[in-house]
């Protein structure tokens, strides 16, 4: 599993993740040749994230050929970095009503960017899951890999979830 949260590299410096694109392209590569299966974790909506930086993520997410992807709206959770970025906006952040937004749950940012309302963040989210996970070459990558009625239980699974989450909320 790789969090790598963003194909932007500006986007990567401002949350101070201090990983490189190659070095995660390598992580992948190397677990993919392992015969290990991949999963990507991608955060969607820090601050300064706009529609090209969101594209640029998706894109890299689909070129890497990860086993799975999961596409997160950011949530700026106390002592993390982005929640000192937003500084008072993130104290005003109702966390009584906060529950993780995950594949299998309905999308609900809890803040806005500067270029990104709350919609567009949601609309971003089930975007990256539909151009992900809806793609000929990954629907062959996984029926390529099906090697037993467990892998068929958890991609049974995964399009119960991707129904899901690309629902409008």
């Amino acid at each position: 599993a790789y969090g790598t949260e963003s194909a932007a590299p500006e986007m990567l410096e401002k949350i101070n993740k201090g990983i490189s694109l190659v070095q995660v392209e390598e992580a992948v590569r190397i677990s993919r040749e392992a015969g290990l299966q991949t999963i990507g974790y991608f955060m969607i909506g820090a601050p300064g994230e706009t529609p090209e930086t969101i594209q640029q993520t998706i894109r890299f997410a689909k070129k890497l050929k990860l086993d799975f992807a999961q596409f997160s709206i950011a949530t700026p959770y106390p002592g993390t970095e982005l929640f000192r970025m937003l500084g008072e906006r993130g104290r005003n952040i109702p966390w009584e009503s906060l529950t993780y937004s995950g594949a299998d749950n309905k999308l609900s940012p809890v803040f806005e960017s500067e270029s990104l309302s709350r919609e567009d963040l949601k609309y971003w989210a089930r975007q990256a899951y539909r151009e992900f996970y809806l793609r000929p070459a990954y629907l062959w990558q996984r029926l390529s890999r099906t090697r037993s009625l467990g892998d068929i239980k958890v991609d049974f699974k995964g399009l119960t979830m991707l129904r899901q989450s690309t629902a409008k909320s």
